[in-house]
């Protein structure tokens, strides 16, 4: 038992010391924008002319790709770096002269994950889940390899709206409606795409037509009223900036040749299925919140599985998956089999699909290219996915094999924990691989080594 609870620190240690490194070791496009998108707002606040941030914004002073984003989504973030706009504002300090500024605002994304994780821990209790596979899961969760991708290299702000979810669900399973609600509403209104796992939980809570209706319309509320009172006040943010629905909508349309020709919708035909499924179920009894769990995460998980997205959204589904793992105790040896097939592959995928993700032309104005020499001799040019196809030069057909069995794994995922089923006695199993359960928490070390090689 000694040995195991050795293991299980080196393991943690190692985990955490890949964190800090990812840390000092990248500098993404996205943070930088966000970061100063942040302090041109804190700018314009001072000096009482808020209305101004836009035309303030695109001035572009730093040449970032965009020039200005929402500020009102991103007010919590614009408080937490206070401090550096307070360094350079007044003591007229260029935060991209000075890498030590940036990390102030990656460490708000590592607080926003932490809270997250408290979150993922109170929601997991009550789901009956016992401490050790809370533990065991809180591991899974936050050493996810798509958490390393995004939050400590993307820099996004996708960790902000998963707190958000998670909250809204710690809300729905201890049924404290206002909880929910509130999560659930600024969840929606800062990342629509979430709008898809609601749907399926309002479905589940409720038969009634008119309540369903109501409550989805009431969902969507906020989001409009919010955009009309800043409409009204001219703040706005450009067309070019405002493109999260536009953009849900264009990957939902994907799909293939149907009826005379028309294209037919994968991801909504699978909705359509998950939907009817919900609205023919019962979330009630023991199972209760199980069932909530199980329901909110297909459609999440569906999503993944049919359309295209950023190598850092991934980030998205990790909590739910890991979740229904620890809850679901009698199936745990498949389902960390399932995880560890899940994040291999959906790694491999989104490298063959993304030159964005572990570039090395992000080392440029780091922590650690400024303090250490050897960082500056490194091909900015470079990155895991070239890597990747300099030795294999037909590497888009292994992405393709990963992401078929990414999917082929997410239905068996499904299958497995569908919590109304019989019991499948042959995937039957508490015990686990601690080998496997490494494997899942360290992935992405030998990525990043692929990613820094000079080949």
């Amino acid at each position: 038992m000694k040995s195991g609870n050795a293991s299980n620190r080196i393991l943690i240690f190692a985990a955490v010391l890949t964190a800090v490194f990812m840390l000092l070791s990248f500098s993404y496009e996205d943070l930088r924008t966000r970061t100063i998108w942040k302090l041109n707002f804190l700018d314009v606040a001072f000096e009482g002319r808020i209305d101004e941030y836009y035309s303030y914004s695109e001035l572009n002073i730093h040449d970032l790709q965009y020039p200005s984003g929402n500020f009102v989504k991103g007010l919590a973030w614009s408080v937490w770096n206070i401090p550096v706009w307070i360094v350079t504002y007044f003591f007229k300090m260029d935060i991209c002269e000075h890498p030590f500024l940036y990390m102030w605002s990656y460490l708000y994304l590592v607080f926003v994950l932490l809270c997250s994780y408290k979150i993922f821990v109170k929601s997991a209790e009550l789901l009956g889940t016992e401490k050790k596979d809370i533990a065991l899961g809180g591991a899974l969760f936050v050493f996810s390899p798509f958490v390393y991708i995004g939050v400590l290299y993307s820099g996004q702000n996708d960790v902000e709206v998963l707190f958000l979810y998670l909250l809204s669900m710690y809300g729905l399973f201890k049924d404290r409606k206002s909880v929910f609600w509130l999560g659930a509403v600024l969840c929606y209104w800062m990342k629509p795409f979430y709008l898809f796992s609601y749907i399926a939980v309002i479905l589940l809570c409720n038969k009634n037509i008119f309540k369903i209706i109501g409550k989805t319309a009431g969902l969507l509320s906020f989001s409009f009223l919010v955009s009309l009172i800043l409409k009204m006040m001219h703040l706005q943010p450009s067309s070019s900036q405002n493109e999260s629905i536009n953009n849900m909508w264009g990957y939902m349309l994907q799909g293939f040749p149907g009826i005379n020709g028309i294209q037919i919708s994968i991801l909504i035909f699978v909705l359509v299925l998950i939907y009817f499924a919900a609205y023919m179920t019962k979330a009630e009894g023991e199972q209760r919140n199980r069932v909530l769990l199980y329901y909110a995460a297909l459609p999440t998980l569906a999503y993944f599985c049919l359309v295209d997205f950023e190598h850092y959204r991934v980030l998205l589904l990790v909590p739910v998956i890991v979740m229904i793992i620890i809850a679901n105790k009698d199936y745990l040896k498949i389902n960390i089999m399932l995880l560890t097939i899940l994040n291999g592959c959906g790694l491999l995928a989104i490298i063959g699909n993304s030159d964005y993700l572990l570039n090395m032309r992000y080392i440029k104005g780091t922590v650690f290219e400024m303090i250490l020499k050897n960082f500056r001799t490194l091909n900015y040019d470079s990155g895991i996915r070239s890597n990747m196809f300099t030795l294999m030069p037909h590497y888009e057909v292994a992405a393709g094999i990963a992401a078929a069995f990414f999917v082929a794994a997410a239905g068996v995922f499904a299958f497995v924990n569908y919590p109304e089923r019989k019991e499948f006695r042959i995937a039957q199993s508490r015990t686990y691989s601690r080998v496997l359960v490494g494997c899942n928490v360290c992935m992405i070390i030998p990525a990043l080594a692929l990613a820094f090689m000079r080949l």
